[in-house]
């Protein structure tokens, strides 16, 4: 077999499921004269089976296996919006949490605050000396404040605007990604697909992962390819919160 160059669509989306490494496109000729196309294992092509015992599958079947799950099962509007309300109310019970920390943080600031006024006006008062058990208290209430404040600050920091989910948002976004999915624009597809997910390919199953809070947090922006693109930085991997 032999590598070939062009926009092969799940290059660089689909891994391995044996060693992690990457799917690339080969090519085979039958005794006939057919050309066939293939997704193999990057690294047993490379390194040999030593390195990894690989996997092969024809490469129009697993484009066409993975375009008609993501049509059917993940941005058929039906099934995108039970999925990201279930995101939005994972988000909207962590922002109550965030909420209770908050508040819990901001008593310790107030408190760690009273109690080095109240040693103040005992000083300012005449009720109290300078003395160095008196310093070395308010040493240990300045560093108490101070510790409190920074963790109520970071807290604040973490804690960011949860948006509501918004039905037309959700209806276009269901929309661009099955007219993308439909169309014959192979780099366009690539793009949005690598955005927003990873394909895991075994010897018996093909697993189609990406992040929820990735995919809520795509369909809640324009719609605009230059927004989607700018996801796929993100390193993905399997977990709880995956597509599969």
């Amino acid at each position: 077999m032999r590598a070939i160059s062009g926009p092969i669509l799940l290059t660089g989306i689909a891994t391995c499921s044996h060693c992690g490494g990457g799917m690339t496109q080969r090519t085979g000729t039958s005794a006939t004269g057919r050309v066939y196309a293939y997704y193999t294992c990057a690294t047993r092509a490379q390194k040999g089976a030593t390195a990894c015992k690989g996997n092969t599958i024809p490469m129009a079947y697993l484009d066409e296996v993975v375009r008609k799950a993501l049509d059917e099962k993940l941005f058929a509007p039906e099934r995108l919006a039970a999925l990201l309300t279930a995101v939005a109310a994972r988000r909207s019970e962590k922002a109550e949490a965030n909420n209770a920390r908050l508040v819990a943080l901001q008593v310790e600031v107030d408190t760690a605050k009273e109690r080095l006024q109240r040693l103040y006006t005992l000083v300012e008062d005449g009720l109290a000396e300078m003395d160095d058990l008196l310093c070395e208290r308010i040493t240990v209430l300045k560093a108490d404040r101070e510790k409190a404040q920074a963790a109520l600050d970071r807290a604040r920091r973490e804690t960011g605007g949860e948006a509501g989910l918004d039905p037309e948002k959700i209806a276009a976004f269901s929309k661009l990604m099955r007219d993308v999915l439909a169309s014959s624009d192979n780099p366009t597809r690539k793009a949005y697909l690598r955005s927003l997910l990873n394909v895991e390919v075994g010897p018996e199953k093909v697993r189609i992962m990406g992040s929820r809070e990735t995919l809520y947090a795509a369909a809640g922006a324009n719609n605009s390819s230059a927004e989607l693109v700018q996801l796929s930085g993100l390193k993905w991997r399997a977990r709880r919160d995956s597509n599969s």
